[in-house]
Parts: structure tokens; sequence; C-alpha cells
């Protein structure tokens, strides 16, 4: 009787979670097609054939799968490694993704534009067998796992910054704020790569969420019950660098999404990764969203970087995990 209590209790929380959150969406995606650098649009003008309604349309919905797929993201790479202070942009994988992708853009006279997507993929995915080796050495430790990715995300970052101050053609292609991440280049595409991305990590999660479940107790608890640690963690490097790269090719390096969001799911929520996950999804586009609209209003016509934003966010937030982390240990 008291399980079945418990159980009817955490059902009417989720639905009303669930109610709010969506609310809370709905009410952050308006705003995010009404304000804009450019002004307001009036309601009368919400129109399809009107370009700036149809540019912030599109906007809108890659702020809106871009955070659910970062969310996912960062709810994995938690789980696989047990350490809650990991995410793609902490691990260094975001920012070989976009050094890659600038690299690619320089060779798409010689490979095509195809190149900028192929070389987005060997970066990140270098980024994570570097941190997987290291990881390794270290025993998974949360401040090693962490510290490893600091010196990589600033090593692949210094190679940028490098890149864009002595190539005339990057200066042209792309602006400074792409290197901060921002999402001032929607269009058409970047909703495309963004909704395949979160297809990419959401059907993964579905199918392999038993078995990262069963990592949350340690490699050989999931080795006891029939789960390969290593394979499992081969396929969430395939999965994150893909779905990372077809992210950062037309937004730049995102930070911190994958971080907090998690953490907050948990906090309302519970720890579970069926029910993080699903609290993840209606999290995520609020932050993002929100985090958009003042990015794009507060210093109009100019722009702010939404990396920027997502940085004076989660910076606090990452060093409060910190110090938790350090006086758990």
């Amino acid at each position: 009787m008291i399980k079945k209590f418990v159980k009817l209790r955490k059902m009417i929380k989720l639905k009303f979670f669930s109610f709010i959150f969506f609310f809370a969406i709905l009410v952050s995606s308006l705003l995010s097609l009404y304000l804009g650098s450019s002004g307001s649009i009036a309601f009368d003008e919400w129109k399809w054939e009107n370009v700036i309604f149809q540019i912030r349309m599109y906007r809108t919905l890659t702020v809106i799968f871009t955070s659910e797929t970062l969310a996912i993201i960062g709810l994995i790479l938690q789980t696989i490694f047990s350490n809650p202070l990991v995410d793609s942009s902490i691990l260094g994988i975001s920012s070989g993704s976009s050094l890659g992708a600038v690299i690619g853009l320089l060779l798409v006279s010689r490979m095509g534009y195809s190149a900028i997507f192929i070389f987005s993929f060997i970066f990140s995915l270098l980024a994570f067998i570097v941190i997987l080796f290291l990881s390794k050495i270290t025993g998974y430790k949360t401040i090693s796992m962490v510290l490893s990715g600091v010196i990589i995300s600033t090593l692949f970052n210094s190679f940028l910054y490098l890149l864009f101050m002595t190539n005339t053609i990057l200066a042209r292609v792309h602006s400074v704020s792409w290197m901060f991440g921002t999402f001032e280049f929607s269009n058409s595409s970047s909703f495309y790569a963004s909704f395949i991305s979160f297809l990419i990590v959401f059907v993964f999660l579905y199918v392999k969420g038993p078995r990262l479940r069963q990592l949350l107790y340690g490699d050989d608890f999931a080795i006891a019950r029939g789960a390969d640690p290593k394979n499992l963690r081969r396929e969430v490097l395939i999965v994150t660098s893909i779905s990372i790269s077809l992210i950062s090719v037309y937004e730049g390096p995102i930070g911190f999404i994958g971080l907090i969001v998690p953490h907050i799911a948990r906090m309302m929520l519970g720890g579970d990764i069926s029910v993080a996950s699903l609290g993840s999804l209606f999290i995520s586009p609020v932050i993002l969203l929100l985090s958009d609209v003042v990015a794009r209003v507060l210093l109009a016509p100019s722009e702010i970087p939404i990396g920027i934003i997502t940085s004076l966010i989660g910076a606090p937030f990452f060093l409060m995990l910190l110090v938790k982390s350090y006086r758990g240990e």
C-alpha cells in the first residue's frame, strides 16, 4: 500500500512538473519569436512570408533541439563516468569539434562542404579518446577528469584563436561570436542539424538507458548484469562526437547546459536516469531560450554570444559542484 502511494505521488509530481515546464517552454518560445536584436515583431506580422519571423522561427527551433541535445549528452557523460562535473564543453569535446569545423572550412575548396562536418567529427572524437585515455590512467577520478578536460579545451581553443588571427578568410566567413557559441547564424540547415543530433542522442538514450543505469553502480555491477562498460563507452564516444559536431558546425561551442540541466532535473525529480532525462528535455529549452533572448536584447542591435551568457550562469554553478565534490572526496 505504501509503495503504491509513493509511486502515485511520483507520477503526480512528474505530471505537474511536465505541465509547468511545457507552459514555460511555450512562453519562452513566444518571447524568442517576439523579441530580437532588430526589435519586436507585431503579432499580425507573424506570417511565414515575413523573413524576420521566418528566421526567428528557425532560430527558436534550433535553440530548443540544441539545448535538449546538450542536456542529454551531459546526462549520459555524467552517467558513464560516474562524475557530476562533466559535460561536452568541460571535457573539451565541444572545443575539439569547433576547431575541426574551422580546419574543414579552410579545406572546403579542395574537399567540399562535407569537410567541415568530417573534421569537426574527427577532432571531437580525438578529444573524447584523449579524455578516455587520461581518465583510465587516473582511475576516472573526478578532479583529474576535469583538469584533463580543461587542458584539452585550452589547447584546442588556442589553436582555434590562432587560426582566426592568422587567416583573413575566417574573419570574413565567421564572426568572432561563433568562437564563443552563438545562434546568430541559425537557418533551416541549423534547424535540421540540431533536430538530427537530438534524434541521435534521444534514440540512443531510449535504447541504452537500462545499461546506462547499471553503470551508476559501477563497472563491476554492470558486468554482473550482462553489460559491457567498455563497449558502451565506445558507443557513447561515437554518438556524442556526431551530435556535438552537427551542433558545433553552426553554433560553435556552447558550454555548461549539459552540466547545469541534469543536476536541476535530479534535484527536482530524483536521480533515476529515465526521470532525469525527461526533466532535462523540459528544463533545457527554457534556460537556453531565455538566455538567447537576453543575448539578443541586452545590447541590441548587437548580439552577445550565447556562450557568454551560459558561462556566466554555469561557472558559479560549476564552482559550487567542484567545492562539493572536493569535500566529498
